[in-house]
């Protein structure tokens, strides 16, 4: 299973496509290393083994094609890798990012092929169970602030809209040294919404996320999207979801740089 999205935001559109492929002729995947390939969705490691290769087919005879160079060591979240997302023993996950990556390659959309390039986050993450006991979804964020920083945020939803405990906010600073924070250290706070005509449902699109950074005190980010229909809807009606590109502001309504927003 494989999908991809892209954020037209000259022309105010969101494209999206999924695939489900077999292993074979239609799939695969490398054992010791990244090379995997479903349909027109393919991501390798470079000669050197340090960047990344993506390549994206969307519908229409759309392309894109990426090569991403770390400009930061690969982050491990949590002890050895290890991420906490609850009290029993299994509930962890093996989550390693590369925070930010340079981003140069081609886009064909609409029979234009254009030069690209920007940064990229790269997030990888395993786990043995889905939600626990209690839970009924999550949010995430990842933002790159325009100091060289970055923040990594999300919340596990309780049935009664709380956030868990093991909800966290991650700090990684411009050597790639992190600090974080769980629950009891911040705040997530819906700030606007947006409906889809599409599927009816309502996403809280705006948020303002406050945390106590544990050296540099209470810190504040405004996360706005840059386009309000980003929902992905998949092959399947029950599995819709809101992710796309949104900016941080701070208190003040300044820029602090761009964000990527998972609902």
């Amino acid at each position: 299973l494989a999908h991809a999205a892209l954020s037209d935001l000259s022309n105010k559109k969101y494209i999206h496509h999924e695939r489900v492929a077999r292993e074979g002729w239609q799939a695969r995947a490398g054992q010791n290393t990244l090379d995997v390939k479903v349909a027109g969705i393919q991501a390798s490691m470079t000669k050197d083994g340090e960047g990344h290769r993506v390549t994206t087919l969307y519908p229409g005879g759309g392309k894109l094609e990426l090569e991403l160079t770390p400009e930061k060591p690969l982050i491990k979240f949590g002890e050895r890798g290890l991420s906490r997302k609850g009290d029993g023993a299994a509930s962890v996950s093996w989550y390693w990012s590369y925070t930010r990556l340079k981003a140069e390659g081609t886009l064909t959309l609409n029979g234009k092929t254009q030069p690209v390039r920007g940064e990229a986050w790269m997030d990888h993450e395993i786990s043995s169970s889905q939600l626990g006991e209690g839970l009924e979804g999550w949010d995430w964020t990842c933002m790159q602030l325009d100091d060289g920083t970055e923040v990594k945020a999300y919340r596990l939803r309780e049935m009664d809209g709380d956030s868990d405990p093991w909800s966290a906010v991650y700090w990684i600073d411009r050597e790639g040294k992190t600090e974080s924070v769980y629950s009891a250290d911040f705040s997530w706070e819906e700030k606007d919404t947006w409906t889809s005509q599409k599927t009816g449902l309502k996403y809280p699109t705006t948020v303002e996320i406050i945390a106590n950074h544990p050296n540099l005190g209470k810190k504040t980010y405004f996360i706005r999207p840059l386009l309000d229909p980003q929902e992905f809807t998949g092959n399947r009606a029950d599995n819709a979801y809101w992710e796309g590109a949104c900016e941080v502001l701070n208190i003040k309504g300044e820029r602090l740089g761009s964000a990527y927003l998972e609902l």
